[in-house]
């Protein structure tokens, strides 16, 4: 099995950096981003981390690739359904 900086690599082989900074520069700098940029460095930090993480989003994109999806309005139907049905 792939480790996640391994995926996360193949995935975007044309970012590279090396910091060191602290943690309120970290923090500082995250803030400075567009919020665009700041929820990918934020998703990618995350996968980095968490295995977890990455194998939901792995799992998530074959679903999709597969046609194993719901619309919004399927799902919150079901849900109405269902609270619906609980009430009587």
């Amino acid at each position: 099995m792939e480790s996640n900086t391994q995926v996360i690599e193949k995935e975007y082989p044309e970012v590279e950096f090396k910091v060191n900074l602290s943690l309120s520069e970290l923090i500082s700098a995250s803030k400075n981003l567009s919020l665009e940029d700041r929820e990918f460095f934020l998703e990618n930090l995350l996968a980095a981390l968490s295995t977890k993480y990455l194998a939901s989003i792995q799992e998530a994109r074959q679903d999709y690739k597969e046609g194993r999806t719901m619309s919004h309005e399927e799902v919150f139907k079901q849900k109405e359904y269902k609270r619906t049905t609980a009430k009587r």
